[in-house]
């Protein structure tokens, strides 16, 4: 069984950067940084707002989001037994590298310059390698310490 935990760890103007790691047999078997849309985290679909801190199952649906030549029209999507019908939210990993790019889903890269992320086409295949050969066996866990500290100061 694999499991991906991404962190929250900081939310800027343009986005919330995390990072990202898959461990197998308690072993980290890779790990990127993540960006993802700013602000507070929701179950509302159809807005550019990251989704809430828990645990997703993940499948393969049909997407036009941009992807690896090889997963083209393809997408790594999450769902939740938590929220009903979470699945037409359409929560999908793909290549960008701005908070713009995000599209309310989560970017992938190998590398963090600023405001954006790097390499995310490269990350994004070696990520899809990885998941797609056993992604009924794989859980997404999303953890949101910033979001504890923001309303820890509020």
């Amino acid at each position: 069984m694999k499991k991906i935990i991404l962190e929250r760890i900081e939310e800027l103007n343009g986005g919330t950067f995390g990072v990202l790691k898959i461990i197998e047999n308690e072993k980290t078997i890779f790990n990127c940084v993540t960006l993802e849309p700013k602000g507070e985290s929701t179950d509302i679909k159809n807005i550019n707002q990251r989704i809430m801190p828990r645990s997703y199952s993940l499948f393969i649906t049909n997407s036009s989001v941009t992807l690896p030549k090889e997963y083209k029209g393809r997408a790594i999507s999450l769902d939740t037994q938590e929220v009903e019908n979470f699945k037409k939210r359409k929560i999908h990993f793909h290549v960008g590298n701005y908070a713009e790019d995000t599209q309310g889903c989560i970017l992938l890269g190998d590398k963090r310059s600023g405001e954006m992320i790097l390499h995310s086409l490269k990350t994004t295949k070696a990520f899809y390698d990885i998941v797609c050969s056993d992604i009924k066996n794989t859980t997404l866990i999303i953890k949101d310490p910033v979001a504890h500290q923001l309303e820890k100061n509020k």
